[in-house]
């Protein structure tokens, strides 16, 4: 629909508008574009019932197939999509093997007795918060998610102090 310029009734009218005014125009949606992509992640983020407020972790890779959809679709059907125990059944023997109940907290790996590093790797947001239950979150259960490297500050590489590997969360 066009619209109709009320002081010569002309219809598809354009006004002239100097360059300034256009800038601050255009700025003036851009912060308001980021206001309402900001709010809108947070409440999807938050939308579970688990969800803490302003946990970026926890903000949904669904969130951001809205804007990035064939990226989406490819890491839907990548491996850090399906990197946990809950999604590929190879990791989950492993895992049962090695670690025990992938739906149980406090699981400590058979061998050392420490919390299970795989997790650093296979489930980085529970690992970030020392959680072993991967049912108990939906962003325990995503994998390696898209905000798992989106949000990294730096990354420090493979090789840490005294040459020992760092992995996943660590790396």
């Amino acid at each position: 629909m066009m619209s109709r310029d009320p002081a010569t009734g002309q219809v598809g009218a354009r006004r002239t508008v100097s360059p300034g005014v256009r800038s601050v125009l255009r700025r003036m949606r851009w912060n308001a574009g980021l206001w309402v992509f900001f709010a809108w992640i947070t409440t999807i983020a938050t939308a579970g019932a688990d969800a803490e407020i302003g946990r970026l972790h926890d903000v949904r890779p669904e969130a951001c197939k809205q804007c990035h959809e064939a990226i989406y679709h490819q890491w839907k059907g990548s491996m850090h999509a399906n990197s946990t125990a809950l999604k590929d059944p190879i990791h989950a023997a492993f895992y049962e093997q090695e670690v025990g109940d992938p739906r149980a907290e406090g699981m400590k790996h058979k061998r050392s007795g420490t919390y299970p590093i795989c997790l650093k790797c296979h489930a980085p947001v529970a690992a970030m918060d020392r959680s072993t239950k991967l049912d108990a979150k939906e962003s325990y259960a995503n994998g390696v998610g898209c905000v798992t490297c989106h949000s990294f500050k730096a990354y420090k590489g493979t090789e840490g102090p005294a040459g020992k590997l760092q992995l996943g969360i660590d790396a």
